[in-house]
């Protein structure tokens, strides 16, 4: 854009408005001329800035869209790759994670289907006639079938019917030593197994179970029946020291015909757990002839020694009975249905029961080794079936019980770096279960489904029934293997957001913001350039919008309009502003500039309390209240359409009708007086008495004002402004200093304003009248502002002429009276002349 100097804008503007043939030497162009010169230069200006402005924005835009739209792609596109990586990593994971789970289950079922074989050719082989069979090497059979099946223990039980049951009772009194002699044989072997590996046996006093923390509680009694995992593992630990078993002899069985078993050592009949107790385990109760069939607890693997486990019918547990019942009638292996502590971190009393029987299992298995001890983790029970021989006519002998902790089933397969699954377990037979799973190790969370509702369609699925069937089809086992029905168990595992969030990080934010920052340092330059440029362009008609801005913010419009002169045409035509306080302005002959207008509102108020308030207080503290109030009294003006004169001290002097007339100049006046009583209410109590002290929230606004004909104009010399005159503003003087702090004082005239606008439910009279020197005494008025569409808060806080008002009347009357008399100007006290010379000009500079 080209530039221009001011007087170059000037004299285009001129030109355009001269006619040279009809004007000649003496033509001198008029206010409205030069004024419509003005804005044809300004209107020439925005052509110019305009056009250079589409360009710029062009440019702006070009660069800005393409940054945008790289930083887009680099983040999006560097987004979609960290998503594709983490669901690629955990499909992979969870996909080994489920193989492995059934692989670990399949072997569990193969194991335990071996020891079964073994049982079967173990009664054979030596001539053994079920169920009158006890393994004499039963230690390390089952003990290796355990380490196999990854399994904490394993129970045999073999199937005993009413027709045999005493020729069984009487076999299992005869044989009860071998639960002592294998023990023995197993602490012997476990033993030197650690002296060969130099391991100790470690025992965990404070651990769940612990033989040490529950040696007396276990041994007085077994649990009680209605937790079905206490009733499936028996009652009782081992001795205290948990290393060697005392040497004690058995209890001789009870005599014929005794109604009760005793409560501590071996059961000579096969019972089943008696009716709750108040306090302690139930008895044991014999079952009932005929009540047939049974499957009395005979072996286990680890072994606990413990006789009074021994002949508990199994089909009295409820837990495995329905298992029991479905391998009897079916002659297939059979998946009970989970059970497990709800809350493992809030164990009750009968959940921890079971717990103690299980770590007993573990701190003699092949995991005594292991500190991660059981603490209520959900447990399958896998019951197998124990056959007579291995032809066709088979029939079953007996159940080989093994549950299985699905636990175990998860450790050992992620490794140590990578972040969490959930894993969940679920059959129409028991609640979902879920499991954490860090790394190598797997933590139970409970019964329920804790998998996170934002992954519910990022999941692997595996359905165990249907592999593991495949698994143990007649194409995969040997002709003899048992079919298993696997209770409709499936498995999902999801994401975690730890696992997340090792792989959505926030690198698509880095790249995306250095990318961002390029563009935006390239836009920075560009944008110092076109400062430059537009700089130099700015500088032509800086000083000449400067001083229109100046001038605007001193003058009213109309004013502005007559203090322009003519000057005598030369080389230069143009519309001067002459200075009001330039020497030789105000030249005999000129015209003053100065208006009457016929009907005006003027107000003075400032601050009751505020001497004394600010004589303790530091320069910079008055100044930060008068400001703070001055401001906004200053936006409430502008808002209102009231004309600011000027301030003095903490006197705010305003207008209304002056200087463009306004119909309502005194119910505006008096709307605005109201609003900046509510602002300095608000202002005071809250922002600035937390700073400035809390005695400012005593000061108060008193109000005075008089509606009237006033002079307006400016007195041209050294820092003119434009100034009031006349009666108008004296009376205004008189009705502020004769106020009430907190209320609004107008004269008789102010009141007839009102009155003709319909506001006369605004005013009280004033019940004394007012000594105003040289007028004699005035009828004055109180005023609150009330409106029929206010309500509630807003009306309340609209309301002047409240009660707080009256409490400063007593405090302020003396300083009022005084003050009423500083602004009589008949006053013939110096004081009286010094103070109506400060405050008669009330002159200030204009808003802009």
């Amino acid at each position: 854009m080209a530039a221009f100097e001011e007087e170059d804008l000037i004299i285009m503007g001129d030109e355009s408005e001269c006619d040279d043939s009809s004007h000649g030497d003496d033509a001198k162009p008029t206010a409205r001329q030069l004024q419509e010169a003005e804005e044809k230069n300004k209107l020439l200006q925005r052509n110019e800035e305009k056009a250079v402005s589409c360009v710029r924005v062009a440019v702006y835009c070009v660069v800005v869209i393409t940054a945008i739209s790289v930083t887009l792609a680099v983040y999006f596109y560097t987004k979609n790759e960290q998503e594709n990586n983490f669901q690629t990593v955990f499909e992979i994971y969870a996909n080994k994670l489920a193989e492995s789970f059934i692989d670990s289950v399949d072997r569990k079922i193969v194991a335990i289907g071996g020891l079964s074989t073994t049982i079967t050719n173990y009664a054979l082989s030596n001539g053994l006639t079920f169920p009158n069979v006890t393994i004499d090497n039963w230690i390390m059979l089952a003990g290796q079938t355990r380490i196999q099946a990854d399994a904490i223990n394993v129970e045999y039980a073999p199937l005993v019917t009413d027709e045999n049951r005493l020729g069984w009772e009487e076999y299992s009194f005869n044989h009860k030593q071998w639960q002592q002699d294998q023990w023995q044989e197993e602490l012997k072997f476990m033993e030197s197994q650690d002296q060969y590996f130099g391991l100790e046996e470690d025992v965990i006093e404070d651990a769940p179970g612990s033989d040490r923390s529950q040696n007396e509680e276990s041994s007085e009694g077994g649990p009680p029946p209605e937790n079905e995992i206490q009733s499936a593992q028996g009652q009782g630990t081992p001795p205290e020291d948990g290393q060697q078993p005392p040497q004690r002899s058995l209890q001789e069985a009870p005599p014929a015909g005794e109604e009760e078993p005793p409560k501590r050592g071996f059961n000579r009949q096969i019972f089943g757990p008696g009716p709750p107790q108040e306090s302690g385990p139930p008895p044991p109760i014999p079952q009932p002839p005929g009540s047939g069939p049974y499957a009395p607890f005979w072996h286990m693997s680890p072994i606990i020694p413990l006789e009074f486990l021994l002949n508990r019918d199994l089909f009295s547990r409820r837990v495995v009975a329905d298992s029991i019942v479905s391998v009897l009638e079916t002659q297939h292996a059979a998946l009970g249905r989970a059970v497990g502590v709800r809350d493992p971190s809030n164990i009750t009393l009968q959940e921890l029961l079971p717990i103690r029987i299980t770590n007993d299992y573990i701190q003699r298995g092949q995991y005594r080794h292991d500190l991660q001890f059981f603490s209520g983790d959900a447990t399958t029970t896998l019951t197998y079936p124990v056959f007579d021989s291995f032809g066709a006519n088979r029939t079953v002998a007996g159940f080989l019980l093994s549950p299985l902790m699905w636990r175990l089933n998860f450790e050992k397969i992620v490794p140590e770096s990578l972040g969490g699954f959930i894993a969940v377990i679920k059959s129409k037979q028991s609640e979902p279960i879920s499991y954490l799973i860090e790394g190598p190790k797997a933590t139970y969370l409970g019964i329920q489904d804790y998998h996170a509702s934002n992954y519910d369609d990022m999941f692997v699925f595996q359905n165990m029934e249907e592999t593991l069937q495949v698994l143990h089809s007649p194409r995969n086992q040997a002709f003899d293997a048992v079919q298993v029905d696997f209770g409709e168990y499936v498995l999902y595992i999801y994401p975690t957001e730890e696992l997340e969030s090792q792989y959505i990080t926030n690198k698509p934010a880095v790249y995306a913001s250095i990318m961002a920052s390029v563009f935006l340092f390239t836009i920075l330059v560009l944008a110092v350039f076109d400062c430059l440029v537009a700089r130099r362009q700015q500088v032509v008609m800086k000083k000449a919008v400067e001083s229109r801005a100046l001038i605007a913010t001193l003058y009213p419009e109309q004013v502005r309009e007559r203090m322009f002169e003519d000057e005598p045409k030369g080389n230069a035509e143009r519309r001067k502003w002459k200075n009001p306080g330039e020497a030789g302005m105000h030249e005999e002959g000129t015209k003053a500039i100065a208006t009457l207008y016929e009907s005006a509102t003027i107000l003075l108020m400032d601050l009751a309390g505020f001497t004394e308030w600010s004589s303790a207080r530091t320069p910079s503290d008055v100044f930060e209240l008068l400001e703070t109030l001055y401001q906004s009294f200053d936006r409430i003006a502008s808002k209102r359409g009231v004309y600011k004169i000027e301030t003095i001290g903490d006197c705010w002097v305003g207008v209304t009708g002056v200087p463009n007339p306004q119909k309502d100049h005194a119910p505006r006046m008096v709307k605005f007086a109201a609003a900046c009583q509510v602002s300095m209410g608000q202002l005071v109590g809250n922002k600035l008495a937390d700073r400035l002290g809390q005695d400012t929230a005593n000061l108060k606004l008193r109000v005075g004002m008089h509606s009237g004909p006033i002079t307006g104009g400016i007195l041209r010399g050294d820092k003119g402004r434009f100034q009031l005159f006349g009666d108008s503003i004296n009376t205004a003087s008189r009705m502020e200093s004769n106020g009430v702090p907190g209320k609004i004082h107008v004269s008789q005239s102010t009141a007839d304003e009102l009155i003709r606008h319909g506001h006369r439910d605004w005013l009280t009279e004033r019940e004394d009248k007012v000594e105003a020197k040289g007028k004699g005494l005035m009828t004055t008025y109180w005023v609150a502002v009330k409106s029929s569409k206010s309500t509630g808060t807003r009306a309340s806080l609209m309301s002047l002429s409240d009660e707080t008002g009256e409490s400063f009347a007593d405090e302020a009357s003396a300083s009022m009276v005084a003050e009423s008399k500083q602004f009589d100007m008949g006053s013939r006290s110096e004081q009286a002349r010094t103070t109506s010379r400060d405050l008669l000009p009330r002159i200030t500079e204009l808003e802009v």
